[in-house]
């Protein structure tokens, strides 16, 4: 079984936004280094800013007379590092979320679990659902990750659900795109059965039929 794989593993907090005849076809995690590798742009911008601030703050540091200027470099720098912090803490944030983010579809809904201090839920149902993608990048083709990208239909008011970093991504997309075309085909199927109805059938129960005289 691959990083990231669960099969059919669901929490509790997922558990209790389904059905009781729900069945869950698939539930993942994301492969771990390539979810973490998104934050090493940022990071690696925030190291350069704060390596070049330590060079003026050793600057100051060195100077045998502390002056105003020293107690003005304390909450100058607190600030100017801002890029350090928030590259650090991105990071940070990407490792807790890393462990709390799952990905689970079943035979009527997506469900994305996600969040760093805690758990946010976000559910799609297939009837909202207009097109499934997934994509992959260079660097997901190293890892054999890639993203699924399920969009909505125009006016749903959302933007697309995303299972990111998903291992044998081209094997989910096609169980998911399955299920959706399964269910799109019984809600075309249902008008046409009902038209196939025979006549008494339907009316059946009533005082008479459309054809009878009052």
């Amino acid at each position: 079984m691959l990083d990231g794989v669960t099969d059919t593993y669901v929490p509790r907090e997922v558990e209790a936004v389904l059905d009781r005849d729900e069945p869950v076809l698939w539930s993942g995690k994301p492969s771990r280094v390539p979810f973490l590798l998104r934050g090493v742009p940022f990071l690696v911008f925030g190291l350069v800013w704060g390596a070049l601030d330590a060079v003026f703050i050793c600057v100051i540091l060195q100077d045998d007379e502390p002056g105003p200027i020293r107690w003005f470099a304390i909450p100058f720098f607190a600030l100017h590092l801002l890029p350090f912090w928030l590259g650090v803490g991105n990071m940070v944030r990407l490792l807790l979320a890393h462990r709390n983010t799952m990905y689970v579809f079943t035979d009527r809904r997506v469900v994305v679990r996600s969040g760093a201090w805690g758990s946010d839920l976000r559910t799609t149902e297939y009837a909202a659902v207009s097109d499934v993608e997934v994509k992959a990048n260079p660097v997901d083709n190293v890892f054999g990750v890639g993203t699924i990208e399920v969009h909505l239909r125009s006016g749903a008011g959302r933007g697309a659900t995303k299972f990111v970093g998903v291992p044998r991504p081209h094997e989910v997309f096609r169980r998911i795109k399955d299920v959706i075309d399964e269910v799109r085909a019984r809600v075309r199927a249902a008008p046409q059965a009902r038209d196939a109805e025979p006549e008494a059938h339907r009316w059946a129960g009533r005082d008479r039929l459309p054809s009878e005289p009052p």
